[in-house]
Parts: structure tokens; sequence; C-alpha cells
């Protein structure tokens, strides 16, 4: 079990004081500080979750997220007006065949910023992409050989 103590020193002269304490707006602020995940979670870093269970704007931001690192564009790119503009003109999420298919607009997609991509969704496609490098090596020998040499300013790099 897992427990966050406060230290912290309360003169009182009876244990209702100290109930009455544990009450408090104060402590109870204190208590979510403390009692709050300091960094983010193995499960939330390792959660690749299939695209069936996202929403539309989750698969698009992934997906999104996806193409740029795959092209080698910079994710700022996403943040530029020009940019921006064109995401906004033509990408909709379009109606899934089980709905009425006789409106053929779709819903307009909320287009993430390149922080949000940064923050969210590069570790996820990250780990789905070494869950693919070990799918395809499993049972296989392979080999890695780095190499170190010093640049002009006699920094080592590899």
């Amino acid at each position: 079990m897992n427990q966050n103590y406060v230290c912290m020193q309360i003169t009182c002269d009876r244990k209702s004081q100290i109930e009455q304490h544990l009450i408090t707006r104060a402590h109870s602020e204190k208590q979510k500080i403390i009692g709050a995940p300091k960094q983010q979670l193995v499960t939330e870093t390792l959660h690749l979750g299939s695209k069936s269970e996202c929403s539309p704007q989750e698969t698009f931001a992934t997906d999104l997220c996806h193409l740029f690192v795959g092209c080698n564009i910079p994710l700022d790119k996403l943040d530029h007006p020009v940019f921006q503009h064109f995401l906004k003109q033509y990408c909709t999420i379009w109606p899934s065949s089980t709905s009425s298919s006789s409106s053929s607009s779709g819903v307009a997609v909320h287009i993430p910023s390149s922080s949000i991509l940064r923050k969210k969704y590069v570790n996820k496609n990250y780990q789905s992409t070494i869950e693919l490098i070990k799918k395809d090596i499993e049972g296989e020998y392979f080999w890695i050989s780095v190499d170190e040499t010093t640049d002009s300013k006699g920094r080592y790099i590899c």
C-alpha cells in the first residue's frame, strides 16, 4: 500500500483539533498535490490501444503524427497558418457507413498543434513502431554495430 504523508507540525491540545484540520480545504488541497503522480505512469506510456478503441479525432491525430514523423516533416510545420488553413479546408471525418449515408458532408476535424502531437502522440507512434520491429525480428538473429568518432571540435559522436 502506497501512502503519501505530509510532514507538518501542528500544535494542538486535543485530538478533535487534528480531526478538524483533516477536513479543511487546505489539507485536502495538499493531499491532492502530494497524491498526484509526479510523472507519466508506465501503463499510460505503454498503452498502445487499437484504433478501433479511439475516437475519430484521436485516430486522426495519431495518423497525422505518424505521417509527419514517417515523412521526416518537422512537427512545427503543422503550426504554419497556410498549412492550418489547408487542413481545415480539406480535412473532415466522413460519417460511418452504419449511420445514415444520405448526408455526404463530414464533421470538421480539430487540427492538433505540434506541441500536442509531440506530448501525446509521438511516444505512442514510437511504441507501436518498436512493437512492429519486435514482431518482425522475433526469433531471428540480428546485429547492431555502433561506431564512435570525433567531430572537428573534439566531441564524441556515434
